[in-house]
């Protein structure tokens, strides 16, 4: 088994002789490490075995004599793959679940992190941080952990985290963090692959820089100064192609969806009321935005202000809170469609 150039026998499945697994019948050593010689080396690995060969189990006793191999010896580290880092947004219950493929001793991994909310519509939670490391009957011998938040209007925060792990499997929460916060994390996790002939040393680390982002709250949704104008009437800017959802738009764009128009039409008031109301209670709650730039799609069900003519609309919500835009859903009563030049049919 190979410890940083450092063979350490293979020991038998019973309860080992001493001269059995003595370094005589492990191959050849040429390196000394850290001002130790090999057969300094040769004596310690002896007095280890002499002292726990007949205590414990025998992967037990090679677990315990390469931890104290370790404490003095250089770690020959493998690097990390590439892909160990997470960027980002990152949204409620929706796992950033990346691999990381088998290198030299050991085996692929994978790290999840994830955004949990305090409940379904609370603008702060938690982030889970987990590494799934495979090595066969792995060991670990040091750790690394830091968390920093940032908060919009205040300085970088330290977090305490706890590390805590079940065989190969580590993990920590990063608590009390809000929508919106930026969130810094590292990991390194150092393993002993104890399997076979070969033992290594080997490191994983994760880190991230992410964003947990929620739904806004219903305070934070509401009209930009002349949006509302927009949606009904369309941009009066040449080219421009947002908005042109009312009745008879001023600024008609091609492909577009209206309200119902005469007799007894929606009204821009009422458009914006019923926009409101859909994005301010979502249902079911999104999880994940589906729009361009990071925006929520929220779709519902809405009448006029005096609740008649109900109908199908979708909302898109940008991730501060702005209405972006509103139209019904093709294809209902009464609700016009202009063609590819703009003109209503």
């Amino acid at each position: 088994m190979l410890l940083a150039n450092v063979y350490v026998p293979r020991v038998p499945s019973w309860t080992p002789q001493l001269d059995t697994v003595s370094m005589d019948n492990s191959r050849h050593i040429d390196t000394v490490y850290a001002g130790e010689t090999v057969e300094q080396l040769r004596r310690t690995l002896r007095m280890l075995l002499r002292e726990q060969a007949f205590a414990l189990p025998a992967q037990e006793v090679l677990t315990a004599v390469t931890q104290q191999i370790i404490s003095y010896i250089p770690l020959q580290y493998v690097d990390a793959p590439t892909d160990t880092s997470v960027n980002g947004d990152i949204y409620p219950d929706i796992q950033v679940n990346k691999t990381m493929p088998r290198k030299g001793p050991m085996q692929p991994g994978n790290f999840i992190v994830l955004f949990k909310p305090d409940s379904e519509r609370s603008q702060t939670g938690v982030v889970s941080v987990t590494l799934n490391q495979g090595i066969d009957n792995g060991t670990d011998i040091s750790t690394q952990v830091w968390a920093k938040v940032k908060s919009e209007g205040r300085d970088v925060e330290d977090r305490d985290v706890e590390l805590h792990n079940e065989k190969n499997a580590y993990w920590f929460e990063i608590l009390n963090v809000k929508s919106g916060d930026d969130v810094q994390f590292f990991l390194r996790v150092n393993f002993v692959d104890v399997d076979g002939w070969n033992t290594g040393t080997a490191n994983r680390w994760v880190q991230g820089n992410v964003t947990p982002r929620q739904y806004p709250p219903p305070e934070k949704i509401g009209f930009q100064p002349g949006n509302l104008e927009m949606i009904w009437d369309g941009d009066p800017r040449p080219g421009k192609t947002h908005g042109g959802h009312g009745p008879n738009p001023k600024y008609p764009k091609p492909n577009k969806d209206l309200f119902p128009g005469d007799p007894d039409g929606w009204t821009q008031a009422d458009v914006a009321a019923a926009a409101r109301a859909i994005a301010t209670n979502p249902r079911p709650y999104p999880k994940y935005p589906k729009g361009n730039e990071g925006n929520w799609l929220v779709d519902g069900y809405s009448g006029r202000i005096d609740g008649s003519r109900g109908i199908n609309i979708t909302v898109i919500v940008a991730p501060g809170g702005d209405i972006v835009t509103a139209y019904p859903w093709p294809g209902q009563p009464d609700c016009g469609r202009t063609d590819g030049n703009g003109r209503v049919i």
